[in-house]
């Protein structure tokens, strides 16, 4: 049984790289690290449907923090689709309502006993190169989502010095503005390989 792997990325940089590295679907958000992902804007969403030769999904959340959401959130939501044009739910994403996929396993696996194959059940959350045999050992499922992010250093050349008085940061406050998102793709090719046997 062949398990697609959809990755969660914030740029088309980022998307290429998942995509020349076996992902079946990508994931396309903004602000992954410091909000845990929200709505991207229009522009990358149409830059990443027209480069990428794989299906997109776009996450769809107006804030980061919790999902207590107010009405006026929910009407952004309802825009967001309507923009995109996302058709009927035909899968959901869940990591067994727990902390990770790891502590909720047996929920997951209810989860999908009570799908029964009408819609996909996809794990995520805290899913890595160590403990994705054993998931797949107890949950029976045709996809999972991961996040497989590393640094990069940024090309940009003029710094300023962090003595600089007039120093204005442009990124997330303790985080180098000077540092970039992408997959690492050591890991991904361990996470392909462990696919591709468990297809055999």
């Amino acid at each position: 049984m062949r398990i697609e792997l959809e990755l969660c990325v914030e740029s088309v940089d980022a998307a290429l790289v998942a995509q020349k590295n076996g992902a079946a679907r990508i994931e396309l958000c903004a602000s992954l690290v410091s909000d845990g992902g929200v709505t991207p804007s229009l522009g990358l969403i149409e830059l990443a449907v027209k480069t990428l030769t794989v299906p997109v999904m776009v996450m769809i959340r107006p804030r980061g923090g919790d999902f207590c959401y107010s009405d006026l959130e929910f009407e952004v939501m309802k825009a967001l689709e309507d923009i995109i044009g996302i058709g009927g739910i035909d899968r959901i994403l869940t990591s067994g309502q727990d902390k990770s996929v790891l502590e909720g396993m047996e929920t997951l696996q209810s989860i999908v006993e009570r799908a029964k194959g009408r819609i996909i059940i996809m794990p995520g959350g805290g899913i890595n190169v160590r403990n994705l045999e054993r998931i797949l050992k107890s949950v029976r499922v045709t996809e999972i989502h991961m996040s497989l992010m590393k640094t990069i250093e940024s090309p940009m050349e003029f710094r300023r010095s962090e003595a600089d008085p007039v120093l204005v940061c442009m990124g997330h406050p303790g985080r180098s503005e000077f540092v970039r998102y992408t997959v690492d793709t050591d890991k991904m090719k361990q996470i392909v390989a462990i696919l591709n046997l468990k297809a055999q």
